[in-house]
């Protein structure tokens, strides 16, 4: 009966979704040598510490449509060479313009934290108007500004709103920016276009679909009572630019949720991204695996499309501790094409801590996510980076996890700790390069060809790595 039911519930999915967004087109960027060839093993372009401050972080990572690495955080104390240009009272908060080998290139200084930033990409086969030089949307303390490619010049901010935490901007160039539980939409030049305020207990993240004019919004509602008692549940919605409802993702009542086999595991919404392949991707956390991430996020009677491949994304002898749930979604109904679990895992086999703190896709689909994780992902013991063993776990592991693009094969999971603590805040995939952008909870991180390598004393600083990832 399940084998039967999960079929019919698979063919509800693909009739339901759209024909096909179209990908990205494939940039021709600089190799920076051969993708992993198995999943324990990595050998980096590069990886730098970045910032001289303990309160440094790296917070988000994009790729530009030159093959130009973007990273935004709070980097004090150095200009890595570069006399940075300085706007909205600019002083540690910072974009930096690497070249992929890892050269800057160029330095913006916004506020005192960049808290996430977007490079405008157009989608191969488009007819909306072309993005194809990279304007960057840019968010942090300072609010909302939108740059010219070259970090020279701001073609327009919102400073009114106070801080914005998420950006994203869509291939037509409208951004949509998160201040607070506040999602506000603006036209390619600054224009207001409509303005979502939610009411729900977290709005963690938004993304922009420029081909079908949508905003995507994810996070999570408390709904106490009933069975459960006390219960966090994910949502996702989409929007038209004014702000209108189009469809939403998971989102259920608490006795819903309690009704569907028990589903009374805490769930949030944590990371949104559009994929240079032009679907969905959502990252949630489970308070363990007796969750709403089980089933079709619009039909609680049917079985998600989860793919189980190993014993790490198969969510069984596991608490309530928080671990990863990834699925790819249909942009035009929100129907999830396929969907896993991931988690780490104890000596002993019990289920441990995996939280998403970054999400991305290449224009193959193959699916990019990280965050921090306890002891341990798969093969902890002999990841290699750069042709080293890794020390062992000390300690809040910055993982990255790359998917093919049905989620069946684990092309690579590897932490960069070398002895020390950190979390991965964002990850940009496409072209054949990968990057991922870092904060150090404790030193040391594993450097390679660093171009900063010292890190302050007591936490900090910001953290960055490069290396060759699938050509498109």
């Amino acid at each position: 009966m399940y084998r039967i039911a999960a079929i019919a519930a698979l063919l509800v999915a693909c009739n339901a979704q759209s024909p096909g967004p179209a990908p990205t087109p494939g940039l021709a960027c600089p190799r920076l040598g051969s993708p992993p060839q198995k999943s324990s093993a990595l050998v980096t372009a590069w990886s730098t510490y970045l910032g001289k401050g303990s309160s440094d972080a790296a917070n988000a990572v994009d790729l530009a449509p030159d093959c130009s690495l973007l990273i935004g955080g709070t980097f004090s104390g150095s200009d890595f060479g570069k006399t940075p240009t300085v706007f909205l009272g600019g002083s540690s908060g910072a974009v930096l313009r690497l070249e992929p080998t890892g050269a800057v290139r160029a330095v913006a200084r916004l506020g005192s934290a960049v808290a996430d930033l977007e490079a405008c990409v157009s989608l191969r086969e488009s007819s909306e108007a072309r993005c194809d030089s990279g304007t960057l949307a840019v968010a942090g303390d300072f609010g909302l500004a939108v740059l010219a490619p070259d970090l020279e010049s701001l073609l327009w901010s919102v400073g009114d709103q106070g801080a914005a935490s998420r950006v994203a901007i869509g291939s037509d160039g409208t951004v949509a920016a998160l201040f607070g539980k506040a999602v506000r939409i603006y036209g390619a030049t600054g224009k207001l276009l409509g303005t979502l305020t939610l009411a729900d207990s977290a709005v963690n993240d938004v993304a922009v679909d420029g081909r079908g004019q949508r905003v995507f919004v994810t996070g999570f509602a408390q709904r106490d009572g009933g069975p459960c008692s006390q219960l966090q549940v994910a949502w996702v919605r989409a929007y038209s630019y004014a702000g209108s409802p189009l469809w939403k993702a998971y989102d259920w009542t608490h006795a819903q949720a309690a009704a569907a086999n028990s589903s009374c595991a805490d769930t949030r919404g944590v990371r949104l991204a559009l994929g240079r392949d032009g679907w969905l991707y959502f990252a949630g956390e489970s308070a363990g695996g007796n969750s709403i991430f089980r089933f079709s996020p619009q039909d609680l009677a049917s079985p998600a499309p989860n793919v189980k491949s190993d014993k790490y994304t198969d969510p069984y002898n596991t608490a309530s501790n928080p671990i990863t749930y990834l699925a790819r979604l249909d942009p035009a109904s929100g129907a999830n094409l396929a969907g896993q679990f991931l988690l780490a895992r104890l000596d002993s086999g019990r289920g441990n801590t995996l939280r998403p703190r970054a999400l991305a896709a290449d224009e193959a689909g193959r699916v990019y996510i990280g965050g921090i994780a306890a002891y341990a992902i798969a093969s902890r013991a002999s990841l290699t980076l750069d042709g080293e063993v890794l020390p062992p776990y000390a300690g809040d592991d910055a993982w990255v996890l790359v998917a093919s693009p049905d989620l069946k094969e684990r092309l690579l999971w590897m932490v960069w700790n070398a002895g020390g603590k950190g979390e991965v805040r964002g990850l940009a995939a496409g072209g054949g390069i990968a990057a991922l952008a870092a904060r150090v909870n404790a030193a040391p991180l594993h450097l390679n060809n660093a171009l900063q390598p010292d890190a302050p004393s007591g936490g900090g600083p910001g953290f960055a790595s490069a290396w060759p990832g699938w050509p498109p």
